[in-house]
């Protein structure tokens, strides 16, 4: 930032000379996270990042009637969607508590609320997973956000001793926040709770936060999941003989990783177009970019320098971690993925076949990173359902 924030703000530039004012709006808590615009592209405000939405708008009485909305909905995610051109009408989209996404509309005019549709109108109430959010301390008193969402038909008091599912999110700087995540649903609704963490490296909570994260993929960055599943062993909500992890993206790598440097930590392990090879990984960058390109640059200083970081980038590759796995694993990967190659899976396989442990390989074809195909979506759901209550299922 401009002014020395570890935070993004809004700045005003002039077109006349490139001067900046400002910042014209900022926290010393959160990102700006996007900027409000309508047609008329005027800038209205900002909404900054954080576990829920937040708002800070030009015109005191919208930002105000935002915060009421908000105000009405304690437990949910609240995001502008829209507004007719005299901002007598708001279109919000709301999700996370204990309802599937919803468009709501606000008449402020007449000071009234109205549900309009639903985003997915299949998807019951009692089929949603409450979400909450919790914070936990690192080993080294780092605090880290995360969410819980609970397992639906299981009422408040019977939350004790759960099986769960850790699932770190991919990026690695992203976060998860309140809304509705599908693939969490899905397990809540298979009787898991399911835990999220916003391990240091996440992106949303600040420079400092995310560049916490810098060299340490399979370091602090995993002993944070590891620390927020004994937390919540610690606060009685879990059983931690019935836990397994599953990621995508980063987040396979993190589970990959988590069975490797934690073997008794998880009973299973899911890995949907995971890293297994940070070497390989970084090589396939390589090839993509330049040695001297910014996208290197970004790499190198998320994960090392394989010129001269080699051995360290080696040491918390899961792939040369295959002797110490305990728990089985399933893999799942798009063959034409152009994020991860279909490659860091097939690495992966080869060396837990060859340290004789327990893994499954689901290859779908003709899919991406994604899995975008709606054939192939509902065939890894099933193939992780069922590895899943194989391993800590009732």
């Amino acid at each position: 930032d401009m002014n020395g924030s570890e935070f993004y703000n809004l700045f005003e530039m002039s077109l006349a000379d490139g001067s900046l004012k400002g910042p014209v709006l900022k926290r010393t808590d959160a990102d700006v996270e996007s900027v409000i615009t309508g047609r008329d592209n005027i800038v209205r405000g900002v909404r900054y990042a954080g576990m829920v939405p937040s708002y800070e708008i030009f015109d005191d009485a919208i930002e105000a009637d935002i915060k009421a909305i908000q105000g009405q909905l304690p437990a949910s995610a609240v995001y502008l969607d829209s507004w007719s051109e005299d901002w007598s009408k708001i279109l919000l989209s709301v999700s996370g508590g204990g309802l599937s996404e919803r468009y709501v509309l606000f008449d402020r005019k007449a000071r009234k609320m109205e549900v309009l549709g639903f985003a997915r109108p299949l998807i019951k109430a009692e089929d949603v997973g409450e979400v909450i959010i919790i914070e936990y301390k690192a080993a080294d008193g780092l605090k880290i956000p995360a969410l819980v969402t609970w397992p639906t038909g299981v009422k408040p008091d019977d939350r004790k001793k759960l099986p769960m599912i850790v699932m770190p999110h991919g990026g690695p700087e992203a976060y998860d926040a309140v809304g509705f995540d599908w693939l969490a649903q899905y397990f809540a609704n298979e009787g898991y709770v399911v835990f999220q963490p916003n391990f240091r490296g996440s992106g949303g909570f600040g420079e400092s936060f995310a560049e916490a994260g810098h060299g340490q993929w399979g370091r602090k960055m995993q002993s944070d999941i590891t620390d927020g599943v004994n937390a919540m062993a610690r606060a009685g909500w879990v059983d931690s003989d019935r836990t397994c992890i599953i990621g995508w993206s980063y987040g396979g790598y993190a589970a990959l990783a988590g069975g490797g440097i934690t073997p008794d930590l998880y009973k299973c392990v899911v890995a949907i177009a995971g890293v297994s090879d940070l070497m390989a990984m970084l090589g396939e960058e390589q090839r993509d970019a330049s040695w001297y390109s910014a996208r290197m640059d970004y790499w190198e200083k998320l994960i090392g320098d394989p010129r001269k970081d080699r051995a360290a980038i080696e040491a918390v590759s899961p792939a040369n971690m295959a002797a110490n796995y305990k728990a089985p694993v399933l893999l799942i990967h798009g063959a034409d993925d152009l994020v991860v190659p279909v490659k860091q899976s097939e690495l992966m396989e080869s060396a837990l076949k060859k340290a004789g442990k327990n893994v499954t390989y689901l290859r779908l074809k003709g899919d991406d990173h994604n899995l975008s195909n709606s054939e192939n979506r509902r065939a890894a759901l099933e193939a992780m359902s069922s590895f899943v209550a194989k391993h800590i299922g009732r």
